[in-house]
Parts: structure tokens; C-alpha cells; sequence
């Protein structure tokens, strides 16, 4: 009987390990995908800016033009 309970609490545990270990991937995963979206995010923020520059730089050479 003894055996046999010692078992079961064995294979408990290893099943709470293997829940743990998936746990901490998924919060791996979340965290790289978070990462990567704010990378993302800084390009498209970049981008925009620089863009609005490039406007705003056009703008002030055809207004120079014009006078």
C-alpha cells in the first residue's frame, strides 16, 4: 500500500513540475511578444516622426520658394 500511495504523490509531482515548466514558457513567450511589440511600436513611432519631419522640412522649402 505504502508503494503505492509513494507513486501516486511521485507522479503528482511530476505532473505539478511539468504545469510549472509550461507556466514559466508561456510567460517567456508573453514577455519576448511584449518586447517585440514595443520594438515594433518605437519603429512605427520612428517612422511616423520622421515622416512628419520630412513634411514639415517640404513645407519650409516651398514656402522658401514661393517668397
Amino acid at each position: 500500500m505504502m508503494k503505492e500511495e509513494e507513486e501516486m504523490v511521485k507522479k503528482e509531482i511530476e505532473e505539478i513540475e511539468m504545469v510549472e515548466k509550461e507556466e514559466e514558457k508561456e510567460e517567456e513567450m508573453e514577455e519576448e511578444m511584449v518586447e517585440m511589440k514595443e520594438k515594433e511600436m518605437e519603429k512605427v513611432w520612428v517612422e511616423m516622426k520622421e515622416k512628419e519631419m520630412e513634411e514639415v522640412w517640404v513645407e519650409m522649402k516651398e514656402k522658401e520658394m514661393d517668397e
